[in-house]
């Protein structure tokens, strides 16, 4: 009877027991030590530290800006100077939006073109304008911008603005504006603050299939070289941003260097801790997105852990065949097009899904105190041209495009040394192109 009653008391102690410890599990919450700012730690670790985020505005930019005056192409010196100028093009109130067809009689008698990198969608380019207008029932036909032109006559109360498509020929949206002459007039007259350009398609014979809007300088180009400060990105910081179990990503280590994966998803360290590859092999086939749903959720994606190291990175090319999104570094109003893609930051994108991430491991942080201003002058756009056509025979018969660019090493210590160089564009690809002789100071190989 008495062993009875022991067991009876035992089992009343083992149900009250697992009742208190189930309670205590679910009403568990874990505390987070507290940092300076207030953040717990769960969330400053899925952002990295030193970025930033960024509007359209600020990744939308021209590559370049020009006048055109009486047959007369020319650029602004200081990119500086272009680049306050555009903000205040986005500020002029655009009115009588109206889609034209079969008009492609654009005077450039007196007027600037802003020539963009990329296509880019009306309907994302109009939110970084100020409209004066209600153009929702013109956003509803797709329609991609590669340049725009402004009148400036001085003599009408009102200048013509017209987004153009260089794939569609036969169609172009034009808009209306106060007349601006009067703020531009200050750039017209003062050849001191000018740079002369030429468009190929008119002072050449076409032995290359280049742009029939490609521009380029006259004469020989003086840039600074660029040496600044680095620092690294968490590679911690970056496989919680991707893995939504962390804790449970298995790492591996190879030749190829650092390995985190689970299940479909692989995110890789390449040798050096400069560069990452993060992929997903199992996501839902997708039709083509829009080009405006790509810039948005890359756009979004990014800001969300702070992603942007440099604030100089710009959209720069977006292909809708395969969703995927280009943005690079820019110095002094040119790209970085280094073949080790340290300036580089690309998404991939199925539907919602992000199924590919590449982007450099290290940021920009300033400039080197104390150092000495060097600078690299450029061969002209003509010898460029006289270059490629006198050794044709290296190069493929399509090159898409001709431009100036940066160049991009890292050293150990993370100083990062940038040299202005020459680029041209075959297939996907950018490849410097070496100039020996042909500049004041030739840039060697990579």
């Amino acid at each position: 009877m008495m062993w009875e009653y022991l067991k009876s008391i035992v089992l009343g102690l083992l149900v009250t027991i697992s009742l208190l410890v189930t309670f205590a599990l679910w009403t568990y919450q874990p505390e987070y030590d507290e940092l300076n700012n207030g953040e717990n730690i769960l969330e400053v670790e899925t952002k990295l530290s030193n970025g930033t985020q960024k509007s359209l505005t600020s990744i939308i930019k021209p590559e370049l800006l020009l006048f055109h005056q009486n047959g007369r192409h020319f650029s602004l010196n200081e990119w500086s100077e272009s680049d306050a100028l555009y903000k205040k093009v986005l500020t002029w109130g655009l009115t009588d939006f109206d889609m034209v067809t079969g008009d492609r009689v654009i005077e450039k008698e007196s007027g600037i073109e802003i020539v963009y990198p990329a296509s880019i969608p009306l309907s994302t380019l109009s939110t970084t304008f100020t409209l004066n207008d209600n153009i929702e029932e013109l956003l509803k036909s797709s329609f991609d911008v590669d340049r725009i032109f402004i009148s400036i006559a001085p003599n009408e109360p009102k200048n013509a603005v017209y987004f153009i498509s260089d794939d569609n020929a036969n169609q172009h949206v034009k808009a209306m504006i106060p007349n601006v002459y009067n703020s531009v007039d200050e750039y017209l007259g003062n050849p001191e603050i000018q740079r002369d350009y030429f468009r190929v398609s008119e002072d050449r014979q076409a032995q290359f299939y280049l742009p029939e809007s490609l521009y380029l300088p006259e004469s020989k180009v003086t840039l600074p070289k660029e040496k600044l400060k680095g620092g690294n990105i968490e590679v911690d910081t970056m496989r919680n941003i991707l893995f939504n179990n962390p804790q449970l990503v298995q790492q591996n280590s190879s030749t190829n260097g650092l390995f985190y994966n689970i299940d479909d998803r692989v995110l890789q360290i390449y040798p050096g801790k400069m560069r990452m590859r993060f992929q997903q092999y199992k996501f839902e086939e997708s039709q083509s997105i829009s080009r405006e749903a790509i810039i948005k959720q890359s756009l979004d994606h990014i800001n969300d852990h702070n992603g942007w190291t440099d604030e100089s990175y710009s959209l720069f090319n977006i292909n809708s065949r395969d969703n995927t999104i280009h943005y690079r570094e820019y110095k002094n109003g040119y790209p970085v097009l280094d073949e080790n893609e340290l300036g580089l930051i690309t998404q991939m994108w199925s539907n919602q899904d992000l199924i590919e991430y590449r982007r450099p491991l290290i940021r920009v942080e300033d400039y080197l105190s104390n150092q000495v201003i060097e600078t690299e002058t450029l061969s002209s756009g003509r010898e460029v041209l006289s270059y490629i056509e006198d050794n044709k025979d290296h190069f493929s018969s399509v090159i898409k495009d001709i431009k100036i660019g940066y160049t991009m090493k890292v050293d150990s210590l993370f100083v990062i040394y940038m040299t202005p160089a020459w680029f041209i564009k075959v297939g996907e690809d950018w490849k410097k192109l070496d100039l020996e002789g042909a500049t004041n100071n030739a840039v060697g190989t990579n």
